[in-house]
């Protein structure tokens, strides 16, 4: 064998053998970076109802409630001879304040007054709330038309108009100083009058725009306490606004008759009192209007009617049998609004609105509905 020539040049690149033999898996490698949160899917369609569930048990008692109205009377009480009230039993004295001029007071020439078709303003948290307009607004006042009470005896609430009442909701908001009583608030010149909360007999005048007070002490009571008003005892004192101005009606001390008292709303005195021969606790509720104190009672057939006019001017005393307030929930107050001629009622939890209007000639105002 001869002796090994030089190597050869590199050849040319083979082509690509056949696949080998799968090979063992390897080693698990480490877990890859979380990667970018995907995207809110749909919601998946609804499941089907599961079945009802085993009834529970019984809770315990709730709250009691508050006193619901008083309900209708019966038909024995109104044959007794002491509700039967006539004209002719009615005696009025009248008792002028010291050191005060003779008081002039404004009627009217109208003999026959009717009531219109009623109109709904919304619902009260409860039956001891109310809702009142002022008859004689001052100009620091504003536009608002409507203001209300609620359970809560610390606040007066404002409207500025008839739908945010409705839907109970207030423009404005008063803290008061002192709590009141009662529902048989009014509104007047700009003020809010109540009867302070408790038996002591005081009425308060709240100033809408200062936000000060000013108080009337009621004399007569330093040895006794108040006696409640009407069928409902809802209130002590039941405050009244006509075209004279603000008065007061509350049980008379001594008797079963009903005082009146005419204040000086400027200066919160008594210009003059009046005592009343009617025993209020067999009426629904009573109301001034030019002058004249007017008494709602069950008619003898249950249905409700303004029944006597008391004429603190001239003293006489006629039977009215106006007739077309319906009740529903049972009353608990009536205020007369003497600018827009309405009467406005709480009706269990209803405010409503009732126009009274004058009837000589039988002709509806264009603002009362003849339904």
């Amino acid at each position: 064998m001869g002796v090994a020539g030089p190597p050869g040049s590199k050849g040319d690149k083979g082509g690509v053998g056949q696949m080998g033999a799968k090979g063992e898996h390897g080693e698990r490698g480490e877990p890859g970076q979380t990667g970018i949160r995907g995207e809110k899917g749909d919601h998946g369609v609804p499941g089907l109802p599961g079945t009802q569930g085993l009834k529970g048990e019984i809770g315990p008692p709730g709250n009691a409630g508050i006193s619901g109205p008083m309900g209708l009377p019966t038909q024995c009480s109104l044959c007794l001879n002491e509700n039967d009230v006539k004209p002719e039993n009615v005696s009025i004295r009248s008792t002028g304040e010291r050191n005060t001029p003779p008081l002039v007071l404004s009627g009217t020439d109208c003999v026959s007054f009717a009531i219109g078709h009623e109109e709904s303003f919304g619902l009260t948290d409860g039956i001891d709330a109310t809702f009142m307009t002022d008859s004689n607004p001052s100009k620091e006042a504003g536009t608002a038309r409507f203001w209300a009470t609620t359970n809560d005896n610390m606040r007066l609430l404002e409207f500025h108009d008839a739908p945010t009442l409705f839907f109970n909701r207030p423009s404005r908001i008063y803290d008061l100083e002192v709590p009141f009583h009662g529902n048989a608030h009014v509104i007047y010149n700009g003020f809010f009058f109540y009867k302070l909360n408790g038996q002591i007999p005081k009425i308060i005048r709240y100033d809408l725009k200062n936000k000060s007070t000013r108080s009337l002490l009621i004399p007569g009571f330093e040895k006794c306490k108040m006696k409640p008003l009407y069928l409902s005892s809802y209130n002590y004192v039941d405050l009244s606004v006509d075209q004279n101005g603000l008065w007061a009606i509350f049980s008379n001390v001594e008797s079963d008759s009903t005082t009146v008292i005419k204040i000086n709303h400027n200066d919160m005195n008594i210009l003059n009192t009046w005592e009343i021969a009617i025993n209020n606790k067999h009426v629904i509720d009573m109301f001034m209007a030019y002058g004249v104190l007017y008494t709602v009672e069950f008619s003898p057939t249950f249905d409700i009617e303004i029944h006597l006019a008391v004429n603190l001017i001239s003293n006489n005393v006629t039977l009215s049998n106006i007739q077309g307030i319906h009740q529903t929930g049972g009353i608990t107050t009536i205020t007369y609004d003497y600018r827009n001629e309405e009467l406005l009622v709480i009706d269990g939890r209803k405010r409503i609105i009732y126009p009274f209007y004058c009837d000589d000639e039988g002709i509806l105002p264009s603002y009362v509905s003849s339904e």
